[in-house]
This record gives C-alpha cells, sequence and structure tokens, in this order.
C-alpha cells in the first residue's frame, strides 16, 4: 500500500507542480528525488495506523494523503528553499513559518493529547524540565515527516472545530483558502481514481 499511495501523490504532485516549474533552481534530477521523498513521507503519515484519518470511509486516508500535500502546494509551491528552511527574508511569513506547510511554532510546539498547541502555554519551569519537546521551527525542517505529521493535526483540529479548515488558514468560516485546498485534494482523487479496490485490500 505504502509504494501505490507514494506513487498516487507523486503523480498528484506532478499535476500540480512540474518538475520543470523548478528548473531555475535546481535540476529535474534532484527535483524528482525531493518529490519522491515528499510523496513517501506524506503517505507514512497518512498511513501511520496511530493517526486518525481526516475523512472517513475506505479511501479516508488516500484523501488525507492528499491534502496534507494540497495544503504543502499552496502554502509553499513544494520549493527546495522552503522545503530546507531557506527562506527568504521577506518570504514565509518574514521568517515566522516552518517546512512546506507553512506552521509557526512561534516559542515551540508540544504535543498535548491528540493536538500540537503551544509551549508558551505551560509553565516556565515545565518548558525548562521538557525543553527537550518542544519543537522548534529547525526541528520541523529538519524532518519532514514531523511535519507532515505536526500539520494533519492541525488540519485535524480545524476540520473539528471549524468543520472546514478555515482555522489552519487563519480565515472565518470557510474562506477561499480553505476552499481552494480542500477542493484541490479532493478534485485530484475524482478526477484520478486510486488504482487499488480498497475494499478489497481492506478485506485481506
Amino acid at each position: 500500500m505504502l509504494k501505490v499511495l507514494t506513487s498516487y501523490l507523486l503523480a498528484a504532485m506532478t499535476t500540480w507542480m512540474p518538475v520543470h516549474e523548478h528548473a531555475r533552481h535546481e535540476t529535474p534530477e534532484v527535483t524528482e528525488a525531493r518529490y519522491e521523498e515528499i510523496a513517501q513521507d506524506v503517505a507514512q503519515i497518512a498511513l501511520d495506523p496511530d493517526e486518525q484519518p481526516l475523512f472517513e470511509g475506505e479511501d479516508g486516508r488516500v484523501k488525507t494523503a492528499l491534502l496534507l500535500l494540497a495544503v504543502a502546494y499552496h502554502e509553499s509551491g513544494f520549493r527546495g528553499s522552503i522545503d530546507a528552511g531557506l527562506c527568504k527574508p521577506y518570504e514565509c511569513d518574514h521568517g515566522r513559518a516552518f517546512s512546506m506547510w507553512q506552521l509557526h511554532p512561534e516559542d515551540g510546539l508540544i504535543f498535548d493529547g491528540d493536538v500540537f498547541t503551544f509551549a508558551r502555554n505551560r509553565s516556565a519551569s515545565w518548558r525548562v524540565d521538557h525543553a527537550s519537546e518542544i519543537l522548534d521551527g529547525s526541528a520541523l525542517v529538519r524532518d519532514r515527516k514531523l511535519a507532515a505529521r505536526v500539520a494533519l493535526h492541525m488540519l485535524r483540529y480545524s476540520m473539528k472545530h471549524a468543520h472546514s479548515l478555515a482555522i489552519y488558514t487563519g480565515e472565518g468560516g470557510n474562506g477561499p483558502k480553505a476552499k481552494l485546498r480542500m477542493e484541490t485534494a479532493l478534485s485530484f482523487i475524482r478526477q484520478n481514481p486510486f488504482p487499488i479496490d480498497l475494499s478489497m485490500a481492506a478485506a485481506e
């Protein structure tokens, strides 16, 4: 399943942002290898049995992976410089956002229950005692799967509490950014059905 989902996500990535679009900044070989890594990282997070998918149904994890990718696409264009944390001074919300998902760790993120939250919500003594658990922007850049997992939790929180991606995108209601990211993901699976019969796969 991982291999098939990775290939499927790679097809989505190259549809949304073809490899040649990065030609000014990296060779096609470098872009292709990076795309493969991104697709596999996202697939692994979406298929993680410890992570609840964002959608119900047999294709829930496929849609979850596509939405993670669609958000990364609209936030960063899959650019290698943003992926590597090498934003220009005026980019990435003037240096406050990290990873392809443009996450804002501010003073650090911690995992609390089923969501990532800001470390500033804990006492100063707690932050000292749990310093190794606090995630900063560099941690998100170093570990793409970690960034994807944080993004997944934040998307889940937004969908649960706003019934849309509006909290993630910083909009009221179901704003245009939220709608665009969701529609990008769901339109791809409508136009390109997943190549495995998931009902059969679940029965195996």
